[in-house]
Order: C-alpha cells, then sequence, then structure tokens
C-alpha cells in the first residue's frame, strides 16, 4: 500500500493523538460558537441552537 495513503504508517501515536485532540478541540469551538447564539442561556436554548446547526447523537 501507498506510505502516503496509509495514515497508520506515517503517524507516530503520539501525532494520532495529537490530531485527535485537535479535532475534537475545534468542534467544540465550533458548538461553543453556535451556543453563543442561542437567545437564551438554559439548556433547552442552548440545544435547541445546537441541534438547529445540524449537531445530533447517533441513533442508539
Amino acid at each position: 500500500m501507498n506510505q502516503l495513503s496509509d495514515n497508520n504508517s506515517i503517524e507516530t501515536s503520539e501525532e494520532k493523538e495529537f490530531f485527535e485532540r485537535l479535532t475534537k478541540q475545534q468542534q467544540v469551538e465550533k458548538m461553543a460558537a453556535i451556543a453563543r447564539t442561542s437567545k437564551t442561556q438554559s439548556a433547552e436554548g442552548v440545544c435547541t441552537a445546537l441541534y438547529e446547526a445540524g449537531v445530533c447523537f447517533p441513533e442508539m
């Protein structure tokens, strides 16, 4: 397999952990920006803003 297309062969475990944290932080920042647009500070208001922006949980 081409080494450039196989992320496991070119990433160290530290790099993988870094990118996972970065991705998580980016997602949290996006959600926080959406939450700030809520007209209320209630949990329901914030969750409604997130839901309307397309944030949802996977079906269980």
